[in-house]
């Protein structure tokens, strides 16, 4: 089975959502926006202070913060299947459906984005309480909605991908860095993972470490297929490229709508870009401030961001393993993510992919037997 769940603003403090999917659609419900959020915002700091924690701690371990982490995913669940007024039976149904689920089955969220919602860390309710024991593999999270469904959230209905890969030849990797951040990062990884990293940058069209040049690099693919990839300091609602510049000099700092305004493109474009946000926050921010409404314009296939604070070094790794499965692998967005899921747990958890989950290019290894 897959769902559908559609998710707008409906009023200043209301959300509607509207649950579906091939043999089925329940009517629309609406949630109070105002506990929906803080409940969000009080996972994203659950994260903040376990990502800390796995920076600085010799020997981490996520399963002090595990039992508030499924606390504060069914309170969120409670808040998203709670109905204000009318629409009680659906959302009891939507309820139902979900507690349910004994597969992993696909999920696509439809969101006018205005609404930031950590979609992995949502937990239906289990009735353990006091029960839990978290045995420190990713089957702790079973309940949560990362395991639960495959998510794919998107903010346009009328893009649509070819169903084979990419064509290799038109594709184009254009990377904007916070060079101290890289520098410093660069430094904690291994042989293999440096060089790693070195022959991915040299992927056309290079990387560049301020936004003026990134808007002119920009203006030279934006009509190829690509893959935009962003790593600097970012609070949600904007991403700084050198933490010592003028914080209103715009060749190192962008906010949302300047970051519009640089990459958006033309309406006849019909070419294919996802971005990779891979800053702290980038997944989070305010309504109609943040980075999804960028990457819901023509042309954009949705992003992978992060829900709280991540240390430059694992950020850096990710991006490597991430980059290296999409560009020169083949895997698509939506494989390259379940796969480092995997790999990296638990701190790839704090990652969410906003993406088309089946973006893919052509392998490196292909695109040679076809040359």
């Amino acid at each position: 089975m897959s769902l559908i769940l559609n998710i707008t603003g409906h009023e200043a403090n209301m959300l509607k959502l509207a649950w579906s999917s091939q043999d089925w659609a329940l009517a629309p419900y609406t949630v109070g926006r105002e506990l929906v959020e803080s409940q969000s915002v009080n996972i994203r700091q659950i994260l903040c202070e376990l990502s800390y924690h796995y920076d600085h701690h010799p020997s981490p371990d996520y399963r002090p913060y595990f039992k508030r982490l499924v606390d504060a995913g069914q309170k969120l669940s409670t808040a998203l299947f709670t109905s204000v007024g009318a629409g009680e039976e659906a959302a009891a149904q939507a309820e139902l459906i979900v507690s349910d689920i004994k597969e992993r089955q696909r999920l696509t969220v439809y969101s006018d984005a205005t609404a930031h919602i950590p979609w992995n860390f949502i937990c239906r309710d289990i009735g353990k309480g006091d029960e839990i024991a978290p045995s420190g593999t990713i089957d702790d999270f079973n309940d949560f909605w990362s395991n639960l469904f495959s998510i794919t959230v998107r903010f346009n209905k009328t893009d649509f991908l070819p169903d084979k890969p990419l064509e290799r030849s038109s594709f184009k990797v254009l990377y904007i860095l916070n060079k101290t951040h890289y520098l410093q990062a660069r430094k904690h990884l291994t042989a293999d993972e440096q060089e790693c990293l070195d022959r991915l940058l040299e992927l056309d069209i290079g990387n560049v470490t301020d936004w003026d040049s990134g808007r002119q690099r920009w203006r030279q693919i934006s009509s190829n297929n690509s893959l935009l990839y962003i790593f600097g300091h970012s609070d949600g609602t904007s991403i700084v490229l050198d933490e010592d510049a003028d914080p209103h000099d715009t060749r190192y700092r962008l906010d949302a709508a300047g970051l519009m305004q640089v990459f958006r493109k033309r309406e006849r474009q019909r070419s294919a870009t996802i971005c990779f946000f891979n800053g702290c926050h980038t997944a989070a921010g305010k309504m109609d401030n943040s980075f999804l409404p960028i990457t819901s314009t023509p042309g954009f296939y949705g992003f992978i961001g992060t829900e709280a604070e991540v240390s430059n070094v694992f950020a850096t790794r990710y991006g490597i393993n991430f980059m290296k499965r999409v560009c020169e692998e083949g895997m698509s967005i939506q494989e390259a993510y379940d796969s480092l899921k995997t790999e990296l747990f638990p701190q790839s958890l704090l990652y969410s992919c906003f993406a088309h989950a089946k973006y893919r290019v052509e392998s490196s290894k292909q695109a040679r037997l076809e040359a």
